[in-house]
């Protein structure tokens, strides 16, 4: 029995053209234009789900929402001329959100990418959904097989070639941005709904805001009639989420799992969190029945509207679902994890541009610091820390050579080499850079990398919610709220990143919620041997993957060269995520060739911010 569905969202105009588009989704309409005509058809649980009428101007937000919208967006709707209007930065949790005003639509995601928003003209009329692949279906849009390209890059494509869905003509709404469109479906143009702030001179200010957003993005979803669980692996992240759950109900359920290698440190860990926050509810599954990496990789469980980076794990998020499941009695269950907070609150290098004016001994004293953590040399550190390139030339150079030196980012993003990087892949990539110049996600390099982080994360985090929705289960992840993301980014420069402690902003935030030894914790086990291990127990699938590859026959790869790298000797240099990503990709293709095309695309332009 399925207990909930993927959340998949299409939102089409007010024409004839919109209604044949619903019907052939073929689910329920949500929500009707004043015309009766189908605005929103789709698949939403209820419960997840809040709308506000203001005479006749129309809210609605789909995911972790609160059950009312803030007296404050409210009064907002109520005044608004054009949806783009309304102020929604006060609206608490995660969340897909549709605003009707007058003649105009407006659409968005999150910050996070948890929530996306992709969009294409069909017949000369604007179509969004949140599922990509429902929109290719709709709009008979082909797989670009140039933009299939950076998604084969380690970690990630540099924002905001990374962010680009791999169908033709297709768009996504950049994070922090929402779609705005003429209930007519012309005119679209995206607008910003929220912007990177400034960072704070006050740290005890910047620590308050923390501190409580974060009880708000946990009060939301304890507020809801769920049931309601949380990791508890005895990490920071996770502890601080169980620890404020705790807080507002008691009946919260611990839930602790892992492989074999890193099971006993888990629930020796987990014990700490569980008897700190008086939890009575704590639920281990494992480690024996716990799936391998690489398990069922040659099946498929879930056809992702995007590459899924996490295709190789996609076993253990099943697992999880159906363990959480059991641990609360197969129940809706609302499960909290500390998701993000790596993202969020690790140190990186970007930082060192920001303060390499401004501090010339501390960034000597951090250089120092990077260096025996990341053996980056320091040469190069201290080269990014004087550095007064722009984003947009480093975007150029990646255009050219394939590849980006560490600065904007802590890790070398590079294509593999097997990987085909075309002429014609330059010149796609190059167009987009000839018309606008490009800026970095945040008002800071500390803070675009952050963001950076966090985006690649939401896109992963995002598939794995999918994979468990069907089992009642709906991840949910504190730190991913807007409200959240933009209190972090308020940090005083440099604090963020500060690699001379662990999680500086987080700890100073909230550390008094948790027990000192999970505070002075400070590593984990590393975990990468069970990657090798779990590709030697699952050679037969991936030789499988890697032989008559989709991805070869349309020049993304070279299938020898990748078999070789997959399946031979593995030099220090390889990166795992650098061969997940290849077999993402194939992945993707192979659960996307029965796409069928309705409608063809006849798409218009629009300028992005």
């Amino acid at each position: 029995m399925s207990l909930g569905k993927p959340q998949q969202l299409l939102f089409v105009p007010d024409t004839e053209l919109g209604t044949r588009l619903a019907e052939a989704h073929s689910c329920p309409t949500i929500d009707s234009y004043s015309s009766g005509r189908p605005a929103i058809v789709g698949d939403a649980e209820p419960t997840r789900s809040t709308r506000a009428d203001m005479s006749g101007k129309i809210m609605l937000g789909f995911g972790t929402v609160p059950s009312t919208f803030p007296p404050s967006v409210r009064a907002s709707l109520q005044a608004a001329r054009r949806g783009s209007d309304v102020d929604t930065s006060e609206i608490p949790g995660s969340l897909v959100l549709t605003i009707r005003v007058a003649d105009t639509v407006r659409v968005q995601g999150t910050i996070s990418c948890l929530h996306q928003v992709f969009w294409a003209t069909v017949d000369g009329q604007v179509v969004a959904a949140t599922d990509a692949r429902l929109l290719a279906e709709l709009a008979g849009t082909a797989v670009d097989a140039n933009i299939l390209t950076t998604w084969t890059l380690s970690p990630q494509a540099p924002y905001p070639f990374g962010l680009q869905p791999p169908w033709k003509d297709m768009h996504v709404v950049p994070p922090g941005h929402c779609l705005i469109f003429n209930t007519d479906g012309t005119r679209p143009c995206i607008e910003q709904y929220w912007c990177p702030p400034a960072p704070d001179r006050d740290a005890q200010e910047s620590r308050d805001r923390l501190r409580e957003r974060m009880i708000e993005a946990v009060r939301v979803r304890a507020e809801r009639s769920d049931a309601l669980s949380c990791d508890a692996s005895g990490g920071i992240d996770s502890s601080v989420v169980l620890a404020l759950a705790a807080r507002e109900r008691n009946d919260t359920t611990a839930f602790t799992t892992g492989p074999a290698a890193l099971f006993d440190e888990e629930t020796s860990w987990g014990r700490v969190i569980v008897d700190a926050t008086g939890v009575e509810r704590w639920k281990t599954a494992g480690p024996d029945s716990f799936p391998h990496v690489f398990d069922r990789i040659d099946e498929t469980l879930l056809r992702t509207d995007l590459p899924f980076a996490g295709e190789p794990v996609k076993m253990r998020s099943r697992f999880i679902a159906e363990a959480v499941s059991a641990a609360t009695s197969g129940t809706v269950t609302t499960h909290l994890t500390g998701h993000f907070g790596d993202e969020l609150f690790s140190s990186g290098v970007a930082h060192l541009r920001d303060l390499g004016l401004r501090r010339p001994l501390e960034v000597r004293k951090r250089v120092e610091l990077l260096h025996a953590r990341t053996r980056i040399p320091r040469r190069t550190l201290m080269k990014w820390a004087t550095s007064r390139s722009s984003y947009h030339q480093s975007l150029q150079d990646f255009v050219r050579d394939g590849h980006t030196a560490p600065g904007w980012l802590s890790m070398e993003s590079s294509i593999p080499p097997w990987v085909h990087y075309r002429e014609e892949t330059r010149e796609r990539l190059g167009s987009q850079l000839e018309h606008a110049t490009v800026s970095p996600l945040g008002t800071t390099a500390e803070q675009h990398e952050t963001l950076s982080r966090l985006i690649t994360s939401g896109s992963i985090l995002r598939h794995e919610s999918q994979i468990m929705a069907p089992a009642g289960i709906f991840v949910d992840a504190p730190f991913g709220d807007d409200r959240v993301v933009d209190a972090v980014l308020r940090s005083p420069i440099g604090k963020l990143q500060d690699p001379s402690r662990v999680k500086p902003v987080l700890l100073d935030a909230i550390g008094d919620e948790l027990p000192q030894a999970i505070v002075n914790r400070t590593a984990k086990t590393d975990s990468t041997a069970a990657i090798w291990t779990g590709l030697t127990q699952n050679a037969s699938r991936l030789r499988t993957m890697s032989t008559n590859m989709l991805a070869a026959q349309r020049g993304v790869v070279d299938e020898g060269m990748f078999r070789a790298s997959l399946l031979g000797p593995h030099p220090p240099s390889l990166l795992p995520m650098s061969l997940w990503r290849t077999l993402a990709v194939e992945a993707w293709l192979r659960d996307n060739e029965g796409v069928r095309h309705q409608i063809s695309v006849d798409p218009i332009g629009v300028n992005y911010p």
